[in-house]
């Protein structure tokens, strides 16, 4: 789910008590409005900022790192659905009169080699750490989030 503090929460039914945050708006103090989940693929979902033109779409096995920031609505958008018979496209509608198409699967296989390159460093600076030469993770991550943005 999404809600009006900015996270989206996965829930299991089995325990209804307690969720799971899996992403914080980048944007404090804006609500999330839509969730779409993606049924040919569970592992992904797409979320709307509020008052945004941004689609953030999100991978439920590395959570809080967005997949991919759709940005090419020039207004604010207001509906997501992902394709019903394809695991990579997703169609959003925005303020601005404009439904589009997105096509992910280039996206999602450069998401994957960043993601190989992300554990290959953080495993050199974990073994360089232990030699007492520590290095600058959150600049790593930003560097890694900033590479995969479309």
């Amino acid at each position: 789910s999404v809600s009006a503090d900015g996270f989206v929460r996965v829930f299991d039914l089995r325990d209804k008590e307690h969720s799971t945050i899996i992403y914080e708006s980048s944007e404090p103090d804006t609500p999330l409005v839509r969730l779409g989940w993606n049924k040919q693929d569970p592992r992904y979902m797409a979320t709307i900022i509020m008052d945004s033109a941004k689609v953030v779409v999100l991978d439920i096995r590395f959570p809080t790192l967005p997949v991919v920031e759709l940005q090419r609505h020039q207004a604010s958008v207001n509906a997501i659905a992902w394709a019903p018979h394809s695991s990579c496209h997703i169609c959003t509608a925005g303020d601005d009169s404009q439904a589009l198409i997105w096509g992910l699967s280039s996206m999602v296989s450069r998401l994957k080699v960043g993601w190989i390159l992300y554990w290959r460093i953080l495993l050199v600076l974990r073994l360089n750490s232990c030699n007492g030469h520590l290095r600058s993770l959150i600049g790593l991550r930003l560097l890694l989030r900033l590479s995969f943005r479309f």
